[in-house]
This record gives structure tokens, C-alpha cells and sequence, in this order.
């Protein structure tokens, strides 16, 4: 069962917690472990991260029985999200969506490994394949973007190009290896990415630029 507009489900795809309790079948983890969901079973080839036996699903219930783990207080069926469903004081997953982390870790932090951090740092460091002395543009400085520039700093790239409308995120960007800001305000009807391949840039094209060609 493969539905993505399966309602009434518990939404959320991102979220700290600790284990109150464990299956019969679970030896991985115990009562009071520190974890985070992930809805991308862990593979342990290096070509992919995607696994075989755990496919990525939109599906609404869980992996192994297809059954839903949730009902509301009359009893009527509740939908699962992504196997995660964070929304939610208490969840029910399978034991290939939780990773055990030091309990040391604070919750405000440990919560942006599940999606962000990851999925910014992959995409420099794993999709894109980013090389030392190259140079890498991200629009937008998000949280994701942020994790972009930091994956690509940490694959030693020379130039890293913030693109943003908040010339506040140039200041947030360095802490992360962003080089070089452009405000695309600035950049009138221009596409951002035409400017990005020219010499010269006028002054007034050229926003919180440290340094464009």
C-alpha cells in the first residue's frame, strides 16, 4: 500500500528522542537509548545509501507486516508517515528507521542529523562529489543550504558562493565556509547565473561580495 494522501496519518520526518521500550526481536537497542529517526535504512554498500531489503516508501504503514501501529481514541485506524511519524509524543517504528547516538549529545543538536545536516553535507560531499580547488554556488542559506557550504568545505573547496535575498546569512554562511555572497535582489532582471559567469559585475550588482571573478 503505496499512498501518499492516506489520510487521517501522523505526519513528521524529523525528531530526537529515547527509547521507552523494545520488541520481543530487538537486541540493538534498550530501554533509554538516545536516538533519531531515519526514514533511509542505512546500506552498507558505498555506491548508495539506499538499502534493498528496506526500500524507500511512501507507504503508510510500517516495513515488515503492513500494519499501522496508531488508532485514534475511537479506535479508527491512523496512518503511518515516512515509517517515522514524529509529529507526536510517542511513536512506533521499526528498529532500521532509529540510529543510537551518545547520549551526550544535546537533543537541540542531535534533532538536525536526521535531515538537514545530512542531507546538505551528502549533497556536496556524496551527490555532487565535490573536489578540492573547486568552486560551488548554493541558493539559498537555509539550514540545508548552510549544511551544503560545510560539506563543501569540508571537501576543500576553494570558493564557496552563498546566494541569498538576507544579507544576514553572509555573516551566518562564514561560520560554515561560505567565501563570497551575492544578494539576487541586486540582481535586477539579470538571472543569478548569468552574473555568476561574467568577468566584471557593475558595483550595484555586486551585494556583500568578498570577491566575484
Amino acid at each position: 500500500m503505496e499512498d501518499e494522501s492516506c489520510f487521517p496519518r501522523i505526519l513528521g520526518h524529523e525528531a530526537f528522542g529515547g527509547v521507552e521500550s523494545v520488541g520481543e526481536d530487538v537486541d540493538e537497542l534498550k530501554e533509554g537509548d538516545s536516538v533519531v529517526r531515519i526514514f533511509l535504512p542505512d546500506c552498507k554498500s558505498k555506491k548508495s545509501n539506499l538499502c534493498s531489503k528496506f526500500p524507500f516508501q511512501a507507504s503508510p504503514l510500517l516495513h515488515r507486516d503492513d500494519t499501522s501501529r496508531f488508532t485514534n481514541v475511537e479506535g479508527e485506524t491512523l496512518h503511518h508517515f515516512l515509517y517515522i511519524s514524529s509529529f507526536s509524543e510517542y511513536t512506533v517504528v521499526d528498529v532500521v528507521n532509529v540510529t543510537k547516538l551518545d547520549p551526550e549529545i544535546p537533543p537541540n543538536r542531535a534533532c538536525l542529523l536526521n535531515c538537514g545536516v545530512s542531507t546538505g553535507v551528502g549533497a556536496a560531499w556524496k551527490t555532487a562529489q565535490v573536489e578540492p580547488g573547486l568552486t560551488v554556488v548554493i541558493f539559498s542559506l537555509g539550514s540545508i543550504g548552510l549544511a551544503v557550504a560545510e560539506g563543501a568545505r569540508l571537501c576543500r573547496a576553494t570558493r564557496i558562493i552563498g546566494v541569498d535575498i538576507n544579507c544576514n546569512k553572509f555573516e551566518i554562511g562564514k561560520q560554515f565556509g561560505i567565501t563570497e555572497f551575492v544578494n539576487s535582489k541586486s540582481c535586477g532582471d539579470k538571472p543569478v547565473s548569468q552574473l555568476l559567469c561574467r568577468k566584471h559585475l557593475p558595483a550595484a550588482e555586486r551585494v556583500g561580495v568578498k570577491q566575484l571573478f
